[in-house]
């Protein structure tokens, strides 16, 4: 039997439906899946004929498989169809358009940095340029996401930038054409002397692992060398992770033979051993310590994970996030092509500890990374490392465009301190045993 109960809300402006659906056999019970597809089919009938507004059919029955998804964890997503492309482009690391970081100053659009050997530099924007317009819109108050979106558009295309520089007032305008821009994920490379006059310490920011990080890391580390480092500190602190491959290839630098990584799962086919190849071997033996914290998480973990298992880095900070999940991206074509991004798996570090946060058992630890050397730092200073660090977030050759005679300064970092600390004479070494498969 069905029975359908309206309750007019206070508003008056919407009629709530409740339909109680007649349940053959015990209730929540099993059978074949039979009655789960007759509540979908009957549910979404409801709505198309009852609700007070028109509703597109196609749209409301994807807005259910998102529901579908999004339920299982945090991480997995359903991507519409017209998110799909901004789904490939995020997974790359790469995006269509002239290749511009901005900000925005009191509803100004201003360039923070052309990202290097793109149009825009190309093109000669330069840090502190206003854009006013872009293709014959004007861009003040219409926001940060607008105005990035307005520079992106097809492969090839041509871009309108009409700029203004300095104190002057006199326009400028550029025709840019639009290509696939790598975003760059190393920064702020520096060398920092440490205590009782050793040589220097080569210190870089990794922010993500994109596509390229890892000859990122290769050409920092080489100039850092070059310029006298002995030592290396790369901090991880609020790195979300990024590309497995790239963060798995840039373990690979400094281990060169053994496990880098496990994944398992429920399918046999999510079960895999990573292994290093010896040939991708770039830095055997310079001293390193990585830099982590609780916003450190998921293909980052895997990279400090890795390096710690096999005593090739210290890490340093705070516990890690903990998001040790493999994410399968599953394209289908429901009429319109859409991706499903699906929890597939779990990663283990060489010696089989889960990375995952959410996942517990007698055989291995769990909740992201503890660092070799825990240093806490208070929430109030955090956030203020945080905005110091994404404000440096710039090439070398434009910082101090970006920042003028303030690039210099620096706030206090007791984790840095203390690195240097450790470098000075104290013992790096992890307490952890050696990983297996070396």
């Amino acid at each position: 039997m069905e029975k359908a109960l309206l309750f007019g809300l206070s508003s008056g402006a919407v009629i709530l439906l409740v339909l109680a659906f007649q349940i053959g056999g015990p209730r929540g019970g099993g059978g074949d899946g039979g009655d789960e597809f007759e509540w979908f089919a009957r549910t979404r009938s409801l709505i198309l004929e009852n609700y007070v507004e028109e509703v597109d059919s196609r749209r409301l029955t994807y807005s259910a498989l998102k529901g579908m998804v999004t339920s299982l964890d945090d991480y997995s997503t359903f991507y519409f169809p017209e998110d799909e492309e901004g789904f490939q482009e995020k997974t790359r690391g790469e995006r269509v358009g002239i290749g511009v970081r901005l900000g925005l100053f009191d509803d100004r659009m201003v360039v923070r940095y052309p990202i290097p050997f793109s149009p825009a530099e190309k093109a000669g924007l330069r840090p502190w340029d206003e854009i006013v317009s872009i293709d014959g819109r004007d861009t003040e108050g219409i926001g940060y996401h607008d105005g990035r979106a307005l520079l992106r558009g097809p492969e090839g295309s041509t871009c309108r930038v009409v700029y203004v520089r300095g104190e002057s007032a006199e326009r400028s305008t550029v025709a840019i054409d639009r290509a696939k821009v790598t975003h760059p994920t190393v920064f702020g490379s520096r060398l920092i002397d440490r205590p009782g006059g050793a040589g220097p310490v080569g210190y870089l920011r990794i922010c993500g692992f994109n596509r390229g990080t890892a000859e990122e890391i290769v050409n920092t580390i080489n100039v850092l060398k070059a310029d006298g480092a002995t030592a290396l500190i790369a901090d991880l602190r609020f790195n979300p992770g990024g590309l497995l491959e790239e963060a798995l290839n840039s373990a690979n630098l400094f281990v060169g033979d053994g496990v880098l990584l496990h994944t398992r799962g429920r399918s046999a086919k999510s079960a895999k051993i990573y292994r290093a190849q010896s040939d991708k071997l770039r830095f055997p033996k310079i001293p390193l310590l990585l830099l982590v914290n609780g916003s450190t998480a998921s293909s980052a973990e895997v990279f400090a994970g890795t390096l710690q298992d096999h005593k090739r880095a210290v890490l340093l900070g705070a516990r890690t996030f903990g998001k040790g999940v493999v994410q399968s991206a599953i394209s289908e074509n429901f009429g319109d092509a859409v991706v499903i991004k699906l929890t597939t798996a779990r990663y283990y570090t060489p010696l089989g500890r889960c990375i995952d946060r959410k996942f517990t058992n007698n055989d291995a630890l769990s909740g992201g990374l503890e660092p070799d050397f825990t240093i806490p730092v208070e929430s109030r200073d955090l956030r203020k490392l945080k905005n110091f660090l994404r404000e440096r977030e710039i090439p070398n050759a434009w910082i101090g465009a970006w920042l003028g005679a303030d690039h210099g300064k620096s706030v206090t970092d007791i984790q840095i301190e203390k690195a240097l600390a450790l470098f000075a004479g104290q013992s790096v070494l992890s307490p952890l045993p050696s990983p297996s498969g070396r």
